[in-house]
C-alpha cells in the first residue's frame, strides 16, 4: 500500500508479574498489529517486548528508536508503575526515572508516551514536561475499554492522523462498544515553553510589546469540522455586542458542571494563567457550580479565529483532568 506519510516506529511494552491481577496484554498487543497491519504497516508494525524489566527498556528504545511508546501494565498511582523483576516479581519504576527516560530520548525523536495502566497520570505529568504529547489513565480502566481505546487510538495513527485525533478515536471507539471508560484516558500535552533570551512579561500590562499577530477568521467549514471532531460539547452562537446592538458577536460555548462552587472557582483560576500566556480571554461566567464558557476573537470583529479552537481544546483538556469536575451531570 503506497503511503504518502511517514510511518511512526511503535514500541509496545508489557509487564504482568506474578501475583498481579491477570490482564489481558497479549490482546490487547494483537489488536493493535492487526489495525497497523490493515493500515499498510507490513508484517512486523510493532517492536515488543514483553514481560519487562527495567533493564529492557532502555535496550528496546535503543533498538526500535520510537517515536510512540506503549506501556501495558500495570499502575500504582503515585509510586510509579509496575515492572518485572528477573524472578518476574514487581518492580516499581518511579515517575522521576520514567520522565528521565523520556528527556533522554525526546532527542531521538520521541514524540508520544501511552500508558494504558490505572492511575498513570501522575506519570503522564512528569513525562510530558520533555515531550510533546502523553496519554494517561485518570483511574482504573477495564480490559475490555483498555484494548478498545488501544484499537480506536491506532488504527488512526496507522491511517496517518494526528496524535490528538488519534486520542479522541479512541475513547470514541470506548463509548462506540457499550463500555464506561470514554473519559479515562486523559490526553496531556507538553507546555509552552519560554525562550532563555525571552525577558519575562512586564506587570501590570498583560500584552507584549509588540502586538501578537491578527489571526485570520477561520471558514464556516473549518468551524464545522471542529465543532464535529474535537470539540463535541462546543457548538456556535451569534448574539449582539452590548455597546453596538447591530453589530453580531459569534462565539462558540460550552458549558463545564464541577461538584462544588468552589471547584468552580479553582478551575478557573488554574486555566486563566493558561489563557493570559496564550494572550486570548475567555468571556466567562460562574453560575454556582456551572462555568458558562464563550470564545471569540474581538480583534477580528468578534469572529471565530484558530485561537478559539486552541483554547477551547486546552480547556476541555484541562477540566477531563481536573479532580473536581462532575462527568455525571
Amino acid at each position: 500500500m503506497n503511503r504518502k506519510y511517514k510511518q511512526k516506529n511503535i514500541l509496545f511494552l508489557a509487564a504482568n508479574p506474578k501475583e498481579t491481577t491477570s490482564l489481558r496484554l497479549q490482546e490487547e498487543e494483537r489488536e493493535i498489529k492487526e489495525k497497523l497491519r490493515s493500515q499498510g504497516y507490513g508484517k512486523v508494525p510493532i517492536y515488543s517486548s514483553g514481560a519487562t524489566r527495567p533493564r529492557d527498556i532502555q535496550q528496546a528504545m535503543l533498538d526500535s528508536r520510537p517515536q510512540i511508546v506503549h506501556f501495558s501494565g500495570h499502575g500504582t498511582g503515585e509510586e510509579g508503575l509496575v515492572f518485572e523483576d528477573i524472578d518476574g516479581q514487581v518492580k516499581l519504576i518511579s515517575s522521576e526515572a520514567l520522565a528521565d527516560l523520556t528527556k533522554i530520548f525526546a532527542e531521538r525523536g520521541l514524540e508520544c508516551v501511552v500508558l494504558n495502566a490505572r492511575h498513570s497520570k501522575f506519570q503522564a505529568e512528569a513525562m510530558v514536561q520533555n515531550i510533546p504529547y502523553v496519554i494517561g489513565m485518570n483511574q482504573a480502566i477495564g480490559d475490555r475499554a483498555a484494548i478498545e481505546f488501544s484499537s480506536g487510538f491506532y488504527g488512526a495513527i496507522g491511517a496517518g492522523e494526528s496524535i490528538e485525533f488519534a486520542y479522541k478515536l479512541g475513547c470514541n471507539a470506548i463509548a462506540l462498544a457499550g463500555f464506561s471508560g470514554n473519559l479515562i484516558p486523559v490526553l496531556f500535552t507538553k507546555p509552552p515553553s519560554r525562550s532563555v533570551e525571552e525577558p519575562a512579561r512586564r506587570v501590570p500590562s498583560m500584552y507584549p510589546d509588540p502586538p501578537p499577530e491578527i489571526p485570520d477568521p477561520i471558514n464556516e467549514e473549518k468551524l464545522q469540522i471542529a465543532l464535529d471532531n474535537s470539540l463535541l460539547r462546543w457548538k456556535k452562537i451569534v448574539t449582539q455586542l452590548p455597546e453596538n446592538p447591530s453589530k453580531p458577536r459569534i462565539e462558540i460555548f460550552r458549558e463545564y458542571k464541577f461538584k462544588t462552587f468552589i471547584d468552580a472557582i479553582v478551575f478557573m483560576h488554574q486555566t486563566a494563567p493558561v489563557c493570559d500566556q496564550a494572550l486570548h480571554h475567555p468571556r466567562w461566567e460562574n453560575i454556582w457550580k456551572i462555568v458558562n464558557v464563550y470564545l471569540s476573537t474581538w480583534d477580528i470583529d468578534h469572529q471565530i479565529s484558530d485561537r478559539d479552537i486552541q483554547l477551547a481544546e486546552f480547556l476541555d483538556h484541562a477540566f477531563a483532568n481536573f479532580p473536581g469536575a462532575d462527568f455525571e451531570a
